[in-house]
């Protein structure tokens, strides 16, 4: 009778797994399609209506060198080029480029996530291929502050040297350490460091604990 009630438990426990996997895989696809339709219509609107976009680029700029937090960077020697008639394709391109860099290690951390719960609804629940799946989503957590300084840093310094010779452009300057500072690094991006490395800590543990199994079953 107890072992009939156990089993019956474990097999209940089970499903509401299965069920909660199904429901968490449902969520990281919901986020994966909307990160590559925005990422779509990013590129389309790069490809076939360069005007709109070169308009949403001449805002950004027009909204950078009337703001007083930015005026720095100008003090430090960043030219106000003029707006240009239109930009090149390679300034839409870098620009579409660094806005979608964090769009895509989201992209990639949901991808591990639907992973792992796929796992757990097949029972990979204490396993070394869940705890690895479990540390890549860390990793793509921890990157997010980092890869997002980079990506800022690029967006920024292509909008206001997008009228500029290219020399200037490519050039390394008083103004662009004013322009780091002018990003600088908030307290989310320090606490998504921390909540993934500990989320890469906890696929560690995890993972040795796994091993540690496998071996205690072998013995048996």
């Amino acid at each position: 009778m107890v072992l009939e009630e156990t089993m019956a438990g474990q097999g209940r426990a089970t499903g509401r797994i299965r069920s909660l996997a199904r429901f968490a895989q449902i969520l990281t696809l919901v986020g994966m399609a909307v990160i590559i339709w925005y990422c779509a219509e990013a590129a389309y609107l790069m490809a076939f209506s360069p005007a709109e976009y070169d308009e949403m680029l001449a805002f950004a700029y027009s909204v950078l060198s009337s703001s007083p937090d930015f005026a720095p960077v100008f003090e430090a020697g960043q030219q106000k080029y003029p707006v240009p008639e239109s930009y090149s394709p390679l300034a839409r391109a870098i620009v579409f480029v660094t806005s979608n860099m964090i769009n895509v290690l989201a992209l990639c951390a949901l991808y591990w996530a639907r992973e792992l719960f796929r796992g757990y609804g097949r029972g990979e629940i204490f396993t070394e291929i869940a705890a690895m799946r479990l540390g890549k989503v860390g990793w793509m957590v921890t990157l997010l502050a980092p890869i997002g300084f980079v990506a800022d840093f690029g967006l920024l310094k292509t909008v206001v040297v997008a009228a500029a010779p290219m020399d200037s452009g490519l050039s390394i300057s008083a103004a662009d350490f004013a322009l780091m500072a002018y990003i600088s690094v908030s307290e989310l991006d320090a606490f998504a460091i921390v909540i993934g490395l500990l989320i890469v800590l906890v696929g560690r543990i995890l993972s040795e604990a796994s091993k540690i199994s496998e071996e205690n079953r072998s013995f048996i």
